[in-house]
């Protein structure tokens, strides 16, 4: 009878135990529901994924390997080394989003950053301003959310210590209840945000260290100084590093410039050639262009190249364009046209 006895006490613990772990899930995911928005992800998904071949001169290992010797900061040895803030800077429409979104995804990216980490746990966390989205996506709050969101997500252990009166309020209410009726909701306060993000901080030691990708802080809506003063806060953590991507706005070259970075376009010659050359000139009827008037045609791809300046943007309007004119089966006049009209285009993109 006693060993029955121990076996069904244990079987009880066994229960209890699950339970309570299921409902510390349910008040986990109550409290993650509250911080994640509906348009949380959408800047990132429109973003244009690199084309095959293009961005990969991020990971080189020197300058030297690079298409281009400008002096830029090697971005793998600010990945694998102790280091604060990396600033990609770059002119609108030179491709910032698209190697952000690359760098994120890239798993050299991780691969560096382990080093960094060393034996501690790594997290990742990415947010992409957008002054054309929803408020989320172009906020003080919506940032805050969003990367509390995803490294709480992946960190659920600390929400209860982030979170704490909340959670303790939810969790009790859970023990009394069956099933929740109405889904417990919070309104976040900016400053609750940025005292949750600056405990986060603090949480990240020798056993876990934060690494952030935020792009186009020149579509804030608000004061560039709150964005400058929230990374420049973060980054002063041996345990957190943070790159940034904007325009080379005076505000963020006065904050950013003594900082690691490079200027995008100065970069990407290699890349909108590669570009234009996998787009343009193996399409087949500009081949057939090519062999009946060879020498206008043939100057098409070096003319697009040239006059980009960088401006990846540029470079994909007015390849659409020319392509959409091989189909029509435009003559080298009316691409002339076209490459002119492009020309005024990248001239308003500057002053954009």
């Amino acid at each position: 009878m006693q060993k029955k006895s121990v076996v069904t006490s244990t079987e009880k613990l066994s229960v209890e135990d699950g339970r309570n772990r299921r409902l510390d899930d349910i008040v986990n995911s109550f409290i993650l529901a509250s911080l994640r928005f509906p348009t949380i992800s959408h800047r990132e998904e429109s973003i244009c994924e690199a084309h095959q071949r293009t961005c990969s001169w991020i990971f080189k290992q020197s300058q030297q390997d690079a298409v281009d010797t400008r002096p830029w900061s090697n971005f793998v040895e600010w990945l694998a080394n102790d280091g604060d803030i990396y600033w990609i800077n770059g002119k609108a429409g030179s491709g910032k989003s698209t190697l952000m979104k690359y760098i994120y995804q890239h798993g050299d990216t991780m691969q560096h950053l382990r080093s960094w980490a060393g034996d501690a746990e790594l997290q990742v966390a990415r947010f992409y301003f957008w002054n054309g989205g929803s408020q989320d996506q172009r906020s003080h709050a919506g940032l805050l959310r969003s990367l509390l969101y995803e490294i709480l997500n992946s960190r659920r252990n600390l929400i209860r210590h982030l979170f704490p009166d909340e959670w303790k309020e939810t969790r009790l209410l859970a023990d009394h209840v069956k099933t929740f009726t109405d889904r417990p909701s919070w309104s976040w306060s900016l400053q609750r945000l940025e005292k949750t993000l600056a405990e986060l901080d603090i949480a990240s030691t020798d056993h876990f260290k934060l690494c952030l990708f935020i792009d186009g802080l020149d579509e804030y809506e608000g004061d560039p100084e709150d964005v400058i003063r929230i990374f420049q806060n973060l980054s002063m953590s041996r345990y957190v590093k943070v790159c940034l991507s904007s325009r080379p706005w005076l505000v963020f070259e006065e904050a950013f410039g003594q900082n690691h970075g490079l200027r995008l376009e100065n970069l990407t010659y290699g890349d909108i050639r590669e570009f234009v050359q996998d787009k343009l000139d193996t399409n087949p009827r500009m081949l057939q262009l090519i062999n009946s008037d060879p020498e206008r045609a043939v100057t098409f791809s070096t003319t697009i190249v040239s006059k980009a300046n960088g401006v990846f943007l540029w470079v994909r309007l007015v390849v659409a364009s020319l392509i959409n004119g091989l189909r029509n089966q435009d003559g080298t006049a009316d691409f002339d046209q076209t490459l002119f009209s492009a020309w005024r285009k990248l001239f308003h993109l500057r002053f954009l």
